[in-house]
């Protein structure tokens, strides 16, 4: 809900900490989807907008356009090859159960 809040007014810059925190894999792609759908959209000025998530769920990396990987509080030069092979995944859940397909 409050995500949507967040989204209702179309604000240029929407930063997002942990949006799937607490979410089973289907529900954390429905929302990353809801989210990805309002950064396409331009702001209320048409302007185009930013989103930044902040996460630690590998479940939804491949929503990214750009990706930095943080360690010990520091931006990190490049990606891990864990965080790269994880942003080419893109997991599919059995809507009913929630479960992994792949």
């Amino acid at each position: 809900m409050a995500i949507a809040r967040a989204l209702v007014g179309r604000p240029r810059l929407v930063v997002c900490d942990e949006p799937t925190a607490a979410l089973d894999g289907h529900t954390g792609q429905q929302v990353m989807e809801l989210i990805k759908n309002a950064a396409r959209e331009p702001d209320e000025k048409g302007r185009d907008r930013v989103v930044v998530v902040v996460t630690h769920d590998s479940r939804i990396f491949h929503y990214a356009d750009h990706i930095i990987e943080m360690e010990d509080g520091l931006l990190k030069k490049g990606l891990s090859e864990h965080t790269i092979q994880e942003s080419h995944h893109i997991p599919v859940y059995n809507a009913e159960a929630g479960a992994t397909a792949t």
